[in-house]
């Protein structure tokens, strides 16, 4: 490809800024849409596992964080202290 039209001239700014600006509103069309497509796949797919999961998987749910996480880790840890077992954690980092 040589960098010219059809008609064997180079684009003309004007041409090139259209164009451009015609790529722009289909990205920006394309994130909304893929915006809205993960919202509804989000629902269906929590409604249908949310009942399923164990208490202990917090990851994607709502008014769960890490620090509710961390908060229940501790918690539990100082219960099984309390009644003097042993506790054993491994750390994930990702």
């Amino acid at each position: 490809m040589n960098g010219k039209g059809a008609s064997g001239y180079p684009p003309s700014r004007k041409t090139i800024h259209s164009i451009k600006r015609t790529a722009d509103r289909l990205l920006h069309v394309l994130s909304a849409v893929d915006k809205v497509f993960e919202q509804l796949i989000s629902k269906q797919i929590t409604s249908q596992f949310e009942s399923r999961l164990s208490d202990c998987i917090t990851a994607y749910r709502k008014s769960h964080s890490r620090e509710t996480t961390l908060v229940s880790l501790v918690e539990q840890w100082k219960l099984a202290r309390d009644g003097h077992q042993c506790v054993i954690y491994y750390i994930i980092y990702g």
